[in-house]
């Protein structure tokens, strides 16, 4: 059986700030290659979970710099940047045609609905 990797994730979210700083680290490094994957749904905050999917979605990258932007809303793109001697980013998309959020359930809103995601692998 191969050892996997340990890391460490770290979330900020400076005040008065329509920002989000998501740091990982690795902090010891097994047999098996550390990964990360990760998800994003465009939506506004309020929006029922259950409401059509915007797209497409535009995928820039420009010296390990990204940004992801929905074409029709108004909504602010995700920026992100990768910093490491091995990152590497790898772009699947996906879409879930029926995911399911247990909050949403819990408060009593609607709580399935479909899922766009650039999927990335780092």
């Amino acid at each position: 059986m191969r050892s996997r990797s340990r890391g460490e994730k770290r979330v900020l979210l400076p005040h008065l700030q329509n920002t989000v700083h998501i740091s990982y680290q690795v902090i010891s490094r097994g047999r098996a290659p550390a990964s990360n994957a990760t998800r994003f749904h465009f939506r506004h905050h309020e929006a029922s979970v259950d409401a059509e999917l915007a797209a497409p979605y535009k995928v820039t990258a420009v010296d390990g710099r990204y940004e992801i932007a929905a074409a029709r809303r108004k909504l602010p793109p995700l920026r992100m940047c990768l910093r490491g001697g091995e990152s590497l980013l790898r772009l699947r998309h996906r879409k879930f045609l029926r995911l399911f959020y247990r909050i949403e359930q819990q408060r009593g809103y609607a709580h399935e609905g479909e899922l766009w995601s650039p999927d990335f692998s780092s």
